[in-house]
């Protein structure tokens, strides 16, 4: 009769307060999971933000640099004095500036997605400038390496009688672009 009022006891107290408990204790397990994986989630996301942002930063240094080579404007006065600069670190003199808009250049993309890049405009530049052979050269590649994207169109050299020999007249078209809006 003692054993099975202990055993009567001892399911009383498992069922009054251990078996609660348990449920409590599960219930508590199931929680902690669940945020710890929101937790390990939250943690993934920050981290794909701040790849974002970091990527994001490196575009702007990116879009500044192309912004230079391809101006959101005409910069008429720019063109003018990137060149100026040019012929007069190789030693030439420009005699002759002229600037003509041209007819925009669209881009397309043949797959029919969004694009991305703007049409270009397009200012042509004619130039007439004096001075040695080597000097002239040394313009081009100053030309070439520009940070503004300038294509040579033509050329036309007239060679002039001086003492040294070395002197010609050059007459260049080049054409400068600019993203449009």
């Amino acid at each position: 009769m003692g054993s099975a009022a202990f055993l009567v006891a001892a399911m009383m107290i498992y069922s009054l307060f251990i078996r609660p408990e348990y449920e409590l204790v599960n219930e508590l397990r199931g929680m902690f999971i669940a945020k710890s994986n929101l937790l390990t989630e939250q943690q993934s996301i920050i981290s794909q933000v701040q790849s974002l942002l970091a990527q994001y930063q490196g575009s702007a240094s990116i879009q500044r640099a192309v912004s230079l080579a391809l101006p959101t404007k005409e910069e008429a006065a720019g063109i003018f004095s990137q060149l100026q600069a040019l012929a007069q670190a190789n030693d030439l003199t420009i005699e002759v500036f002229g600037l003509q808009s041209q007819p925009t250049k669209s881009v397309n993309n043949s797959r029919g997605a969004i694009n991305v890049v703007k049409d270009l405009g397009v200012l042509q530049a004619s130039l007439k400038v004096s001075g040695g052979y080597d000097n002239f050269k040394n313009f081009l590649q100053g030309v070439e390496t520009n940070i503004r994207v300038m294509d040579l169109i033509s050329l036309k050299m007239e060679k002039v009688n001086r003492a040294n020999g070395n002197f010609f007249i050059y007459n260049l078209v080049l054409n400068t672009y600019y993203q449009t809006n």
